[in-house]
């Protein structure tokens, strides 16, 4: 592994947070082109092919990966037609933000890499807390281990305030049942990603959440192909 970005990409982020509008954006949009997302796709390459060492649906198009740069404005107040960062959904299902798996960005003042489960369907949270009470240990020991801990701290998420009766006893001793998302997050410093070797730095990282993507990825194919 040998990708990381330059400091041309920091300063395109900089520049744009102070002159987000779309005159700006086509004046510069030869740095973009040539600089900012090739170099997000090598970065973004690299890590799929390492991910794929992991679980073989990471092994997809890297451009295929890439959120788009331009927002959607249209409930928004916020007006501006560009976000401040390139980002890139790493699940081994594609670019599915419902699967469990990794998001990466870049902008600006660093970079952040968030996993687990963002946005999962009410059948994928059934599926999740029955795969908790059916594995309890294993669930602890992947939000336990002192590699997670060290790395992301904690599992985080929004939770329910009342939980289905089937799983009220067992919520007693896995107070995460209550959960409705699954996931952890870590920030890199700008001076992280203009190292050589960013990416294995940003893949350590996924390794140490690796084991709860990977159960939450067991929960959820579990589910989706059950029979309705």
């Amino acid at each position: 592994m040998s990708a990381q970005v330059s400091q041309e990409f920091l300063a395109f982020f900089s520049s744009l947070e102070e002159n987000n509008s779309k005159e700006w954006f086509h004046a510069n949009k030869k740095t973009y082109q040539n600089t900012v997302r090739p170099e997000f796709i090598a970065l973004v390459e690299s890590l799929l092919e390492a991910l794929s060492t992991l679980h073989a649906g990471f092994s997809n198009d890297p451009k295929k990966a890439l959120v788009r740069i331009n927002r959607d404005i249209r409930f928004s107040q916020d007006k501006t037609p560009y976000k401040t960062h390139m980002g890139a959904v790493l699940t081994p299902r594609g670019k599915d933000m419902s699967a469990p798996g990794f998001y990466f960005e870049i902008g600006a003042s660093g970079a952040a890499l968030y996993g687990g489960l963002y946005q999962p369907t009410p059948v994928a949270v059934t599926a999740v807390r029955h795969k908790i009470v059916s594995e309890s240990e294993r669930f602890k020991q992947a939000i336990g281990s002192s590699l997670f801990i060290e790395k992301f701290g904690e599992l985080r998420g929004d939770e329910h305030k009342r939980l289905p009766k089937e799983f009220q006893a067992q919520s007693e001793s896995i107070p995460e049942l209550f959960k409705k998302q699954f996931y952890f997050f870590c920030k890199f410093p700008q001076s992280a990603v203009l190292q050589s070797l960013f990416d294995e730095t940003v893949f350590q990282a996924c390794l140490a959440g690796w084991e709860l993507v990977h159960f939450l990825t067991e929960a959820v194919e579990t589910s989706s192909s059950s029979p309705e």
